[in-house]
């Protein structure tokens, strides 16, 4: 049997947001490597006679570098094995973004001062309205409603998270962000994610596009 690697996003925590590729992949994963931040919620996705390696790095920490997560994709594809490349997030930034635009930033990370420079340097302003929403659809759900000038100073919400920006956060109510939001969230992750997932034979890798 040829071994396989699968790329897979795991979006802001919730699995029910997740598609129903990403999950069939999940459960019937042999091995799954994934990053620091990607949440209990998703791993109990996989199944319980998995390899699961954290690969992943947080507050400066020691992490596995990517050559050696590359070798260990390709080891367990040449025994044969589905292995899963769990991903926490992206990071993909534009040049510039329209004030009307609602922007959804997937793991944004604690280095909020960085994340608002780089959205001012795209054009918006300090007063543009935004809110961190952590452990999406969990029963531990917070957010935190701010603007962007104010981001650098809100609180660090814990992982998995997202970060929305936009007018549409100014009309949204705080303890009703999830159901507002939540439609946005599923339709623009789904449609990311089945870019990301990527299959590839005899242990070759296929960068995710």
């Amino acid at each position: 049997m040829n071994g396989k690697v699968y790329l897979v996003g795991a979006g802001p925590g919730d699995p029910e947001l997740l598609t129903l590729k990403a999950l069939k992949v999940l459960k019937r994963a042999d091995v799954v490597l994934h990053d620091e931040l990607v949440g209990a919620e998703i791993l109990a996705q996989v199944p319980s006679t998995a390899r699961i390696h954290n690969v992943g790095k947080r507050c400066g920490g020691k992490s596995t570098s990517q050559r050696e997560i590359n070798s260990l994709l390709i080891q367990y594809a040449l025994l044969g094995l589905q292995v899963v490349r769990l991903k926490g997030g992206s990071d993909n930034w534009p040049d510039a973004i329209a004030s009307d635009v609602t922007v959804v930033v997937y793991m944004p990370g604690r280095d909020y001062l960085a994340t608002a420079q780089k959205l001012r340097a795209a054009g918006l302003s300090a007063e543009t309205p935004c809110a961190i929403v952590s452990r999406v659809g969990s029963h531990d759900e917070r957010a935190h409603v701010t603007s962007i000038g104010e981001l650098p100073s809100a609180p660090r919400l814990s992982a998995p998270s997202l970060l929305v920006v936009g007018e549409v956060v100014r009309f949204a109510q705080h303890r009703s962000l999830r159901e507002q939001f939540s439609q946005f969230i599923a339709r623009n992750f789904e449609a990311s994610q089945s870019e990301l997932i990527k299959t590839t034979e005899s242990g070759s890798q296929e960068q995710a596009q």
